[in-house]
């Protein structure tokens, strides 16, 4: 099997048009790439966003709560206090 020039010509070809499909299938995957970096980065954006706004209505909700079991802490310690002194004063 003898390797002519147009046998050269045609393998050279076929590599060329070998290499310009992997380069073009490079650039799409590239820029499939891109996009998935962006919209992964606009999604993680968005569930900060939920996040914080979840995590601020969580604490909103405890100081309420503590709030009130601080009140109704003091409000038995005013009945206790009164116990204590209607007792003490001949009760």
């Amino acid at each position: 099997m003898d390797w002519t020039d147009e046998r050269m010509d045609d393998l050279a070809s076929r590599m060329d048009a070998g290499f310009d499909r992997t380069d073009h299938d490079i650039r799409d995957l590239r820029s499939e790439i891109a996009a998935l970096r962006e919209e992964m980065h606009d999604g993680f954006a968005a569930v900060r966003k939920e996040m914080g706004d979840q995590f601020g209505q969580l604490h909103g909700a405890m100081l309420r709560g503590m709030i009130a079991l601080i009140v109704g802490l003091l409000g038995v310690l005013a009945a206790l206090v009164g116990v204590v002194a209607t007792l003490a004063l001949g009760g």
